[in-house]
C-alpha cells in the first residue's frame, strides 16, 4: 500500500475528533476518511486488480522461460478455464522433452538439434522445434548422432556426479570456487581421468571415504553405504565414455 502523503494528524497530541483543528487540518481529515471509505467500497476491484497483475506478470515470464511462446492462445478459451492444461500442453513440446530427459542441458540447446534434422518422432526426421509429442511416441537420433549423444549424456552425468558430490564436498569453499571450471574440463578427457585417479587429492580422499565406511559398517553393521565404491564406478564409466 503506497504511503500517504499527509500524516499531520498524527502529529497532533490528544483527540483529533474533540479538539479545534484548522481548515488544513480539518481537510485532511476529510480527505483521509474519504479514501478510506472508498477503500473499503472498491476493495473488490482492487483485488481483482492484483489478480490481473499476477497473471500478466506470469504470461510476461513464459516466453523468456520457454521461449517462442503463442501467449494468445491463453487468452482464447473462456475465464472459467485455468492456465494449467495449457502449461501441460508446453511440457508435452519436443525441445522441452529433450531438455527434460537430459538430451541437452537447455531448451535453445535442445533446438539446435531439431533445426538441424537430427531428431526423429516415428522413424521420422523432424524439423519443427515445438512439435507436440503425444503418449506413445517414439523419440530417436541417427546411428552417427545417437553413440555421439549417448557419449555426452554418460560422461555429462559422470561428470556432474564426480565434480559435485565427491569432490566439491571434500575441498574449501574459496578453492572450489576457483577450480571447478578446471575440473570440468579435466574430465572431458581421457588424459584428465587418469591424472584425477593418480592425484593425490583423490588418493587421500578415497582413504579417507574407505576408513568412514568400515566406521559405518561397524556401528550400524551393514555394508549398503559404501562411498568407495564410487571410484569404482569412476573406472568403469572411464572405460565406457573413453572406448
Amino acid at each position: 500500500m503506497p504511503a500517504l502523503r499527509f500524516k499531520m494528524c498524527r502529529l497532533l497530541p490528544g483527540n483529533v475528533r474533540n479538539k479545534e483543528l484548522f481548515r488544513i487540518q480539518c481537510r485532511i481529515l476529510r480527505r483521509l476518511r474519504k479514501k478510506r471509505r472508498s477503500m473499503k467500497i472498491n476493495h473488490f476491484s482492487l483485488r481483482k486488480n492484483l489478480n490481473s497483475n499476477i497473471k500478466s506478470q506470469t504470461t510476461r515470464k513464459l516466453p523468456l522461460y520457454y521461449g517462442d511462446l503463442p501467449i494468445r492462445e491463453m487468452h482464447r478459451g473462456r475465464e472459467r478455464t485455468s492456465y494449467i492444461p495449457f502449461l501441460l500442453n508446453q511440457e508435452t513440446r519436443l525441445d522441452v522433452i529433450l531438455a527434460r530427459l537430459y538430451f541437452s542441458n537447455t531448451f535453445p540447446q535442445a533446438r539446435q538439434p531439431i533445426s538441424h534434422r537430427r531428431v526423429c518422432v516415428n522413424n521420422g526426421l523432424i524439423s519443427i522445434t515445438h512439435l507436440k509429442v503425444s503418449h506413445g511416441d517414439l523419440i530417436s537420433f541417427p546411428e552417427n548422432d545417437a553413440r555421439t549423444r549417448g557419449e555426452e549424456i554418460r560422461r555429462s552425468f559422470y561428470i556432474d556426479i564426480s565434480v559435485e558430490k565427491i569432490i566439491g564436498q571434500f575441498l574449501p569453499v574459496r578453492i572450489w570456487r576457483r577450480t571447478k571450471t578446471e575440473w570440468f574440463r579435466l574430465l572431458k578427457t581421457q588424459r584428465g581421468c587418469h591424472l584425477l585417479l593418480k592425484s593425490r587429492f583423490l588418493k587421500e580422499l578415497r582413504s579417507s571415504m574407505q576408513e568412514e565406511d568400515l566406521e559405518r559398517t561397524k556401528k550400524f553393521g551393514s555394508a549398503k553405504v559404501c562411498l568407495g565404491s564410487s571410484f569404482a564406478e569412476h573406472n568403469r564409466m572411464k572405460r565406457i565414455c573413453f572406448i
